[in-house]
């Protein structure tokens, strides 16, 4: 919050604005510092691979992609591991087409096949080759809906955001490696063509992406 006061010559109080900025930043009120210090540092770190001046570039071509950096850096400012969890698998859903939407019958929403689509992908991009990452998303999204629908004893942990934020930080990176790699892509679905078409993972591709997200 910034405070200003204007005075005339005679010293009487002529203007007096208050305006907020937001920052990208926790908040300063935060109990646990170091939890401040770990998101500050996985800011720093992704943002050494993805510039400002790429998600710039990416706004028009690359809509999902810079759509999911938004909420990625979002979650980054939140100091609520529930919310910023909520929000990183908001990061990952904006990078697929979730079809195949079926009614609730309890609240009688339409339930896209977030899970599936999203564990699915997650896999491929991720190599996950014995199918432990898939199994693993499909457990942090049924904690993702059990929260949002309110059941009781559920709670989201600062664990489970970083567990969720180590894996939404590599499909970022990979996603971004592989647009990088390709300069001919016009938009998201040739990334996903070129993720569904099982080339990705080369012997040569796979030794690229296994040190860009190592030391990133």
């Amino acid at each position: 919050m910034i405070k200003a006061k204007i005075y005339n010559q005679n010293n009487e109080k002529i203007i007096q604005r208050i305006e907020f900025r937001k920052l990208n930043i926790p908040p300063f009120l935060m109990i646990d510092i170091e939890m401040i210090k770990k998101k500050l540092e996985n800011q720093k770190r992704l943002a050494y691979a993805i510039s400002s001046e790429e998600i710039k570039n990416t706004q028009k071509k690359f809509v999902r992609f810079n759509r999911t950096l938004k909420f990625y850096y979002s979650a980054m400012s939140i100091n609520d591991s529930a919310t910023a969890f909520i929000l990183l698998t908001s990061a990952i859903e904006s990078l697929f087409n979730i079809k195949n939407g079926t009614k609730c019958p309890t609240c009688e929403i339409i339930r896209y096949d977030v899970t599936k689509t999203v564990s699915e992908y997650g896999g491929k991009i991720l190599n996950d080759t014995y199918g432990t990452i898939i199994n693993n998303f499909k457990r942090l999204y049924k904690l993702r809906l059990d929260y949002i629908h309110g059941i009781k004893d559920v709670d989201i942990t600062y664990e489970d955001e970083v567990e969720l934020r180590e894996y939404v930080r590599k499909i970022v990176l990979i996603y971004s490696f592989i647009i990088h790699l390709n300069p001919s892509f016009n938009d998201d679905k040739n990334v996903v063509n070129a993720i569904n078409s099982g080339n990705l993972y080369d012997e040569k591709m796979m030794l690229f992406i296994e040190l860009f997200v190592k030391d990133i």
